[in-house]
């Protein structure tokens, strides 16, 4: 079990702890007594969650622990512990409006963020819990080689599909808000997901908690990313909005800048060569299904990281009294947009290729026949 797996485990058995510290919050509010003690039950729990950190200033860096997980872990697995991590911030954050630590008491925003907490800390629980599915025990070979081939075509084309939509999906907000950016603005709005957040210097407990894991969530999240693909991702985010603007439909627009038109014209130039197997064929269908899923699975974890960024960017008057952390949300929005963009060229093997995964068009050649 890699690094990035372990954490993620841990980071699903804290998760939950924080919701059932959370929920006992939450019924002691109108309580004083019982609910200063409540809130330091759920500062415990999450402190105890969180690893070992800079508690004067937390930025990229991070702990050595958190750099080798980092590391060692795919792109999924280092997004799961991202969405787990603001998750939590979310939580903090919007607990230490309720009890006051900032501003006068509002609470509506903390059942909310259990809530959500309990869905990813769920999803996250079941990463790495459940053995991958063997798709070729699960479908009898193709007959013939028409069927296989005929086969072989309709799910590269679903495959390419599915990568397109779920990355619209998520490039949605990103999109919106990148649009409604002057070309300044947006550049500047590039480097606030670097931006040093003070973990010590404002609000209560639980509202430098939530900082602090907010920050060590940015911290995995700018590790995952090396410099050159971040600008390549830039580029690439700025030419999608420009054509988005121009014709709308963000699914073609994406598709297009993924190159999805020459991977389904590689592949029916293949499908019409000499010398094609059943065999490769079939287990060429069985890698590209097993693709999508996966391209979902991450998909899916960068939506918690994005629903979290709202919720956090939600919590009454906290943006107000940690400086920059309005700037900061938003180029953690848009950093999360430029993952997007990485991982679905990734995925297609569409340049700039980071190497994550053996993507589609690799899939594809694969299937070629024996030289």
């Amino acid at each position: 079990m890699s690094a990035a797996e372990k954490e993620i485990g841990r980071l699903a058995r804290s998760a939950l702890a924080v919701v059932g510290a959370g929920t006992e919050l939450r019924a002691a509010l109108a309580d004083p007594a019982r609910r200063d003690e409540a809130a330091d039950r759920l500062a415990d729990t999450i402190e105890y969650g969180l690893p070992a950190a800079d508690m004067g200033t937390f930025a990229a860096e991070g702990t050595a622990a958190e750099v080798e997980a980092a590391a060692e872990g795919t792109p999924d697995e280092v997004l799961g512990v991202v969405a787990g991590k603001l998750r939590i911030a979310e939580v903090a954050l919007a607990a230490g409006a309720a009890v006051g630590e900032q501003a006068p008491e509002a609470d509506r925003g903390l059942d909310q963020a259990l809530a959500a907490l309990q869905v990813t800390a769920t999803a996250l629980g079941r990463h790495g819990g459940v053995p991958a599915r063997d798709l070729a025990a699960e479908r009898p070979a193709s007959a013939d080689l028409p069927t296989a081939s005929a086969a072989f075509l309709r799910t590269v084309e679903e495959t390419l599909d599915s990568i397109t939509i779920r990355a619209s999906d998520t490039l949605t907000g990103p999109l919106r808000r990148l649009g409604g950016l002057a070309p300044e603005a947006a550049r500047k709005a590039w480097q606030q997901a670097k931006t040093q957040l003070p973990l010590d210097k404002f609000g209560g407990r639980l509202v430098r908690l939530g900082i602090r894991a907010l920050a060590s969530a940015l911290a995995a999240l700018n590790r995952l990313v090396k410099a050159d693909w971040l600008e390549a991702a830039r580029l690439k985010l700025i030419e999608l909005s420009d054509r988005v603007v121009a014709h709308g439909a963000v699914p073609a627009a994406v598709g297009w800048v993924l190159g999805v038109a020459a991977v389904n014209a590689e592949a029916a130039t293949l499908a019409g060569r000499a010398g094609l197997e059943i065999g490769r064929l079939d287990a060429g269908s069985d890698a590209l299904r097993a693709l999508a899923g996966r391209f979902g699975e991450a998909m899916e974890m960068v939506g918690f990281a994005q629903s979290a960024v709202a919720g956090i960017g939600a919590v009454k008057l906290i943006g107000l009294a940690v400086p920059h952390l309005g700037a900061v949300l938003m180029g953690t929005e848009l950093l999360l947009g430029a993952v997007v963009i990485l991982l679905a060229l990734d995925y297609v093997d569409t340049p700039p290729i980071t190497g994550w995964v053996p993507g589609a068009r690799t899939i594809i050649r694969q299937a070629a026949p024996a030289e």
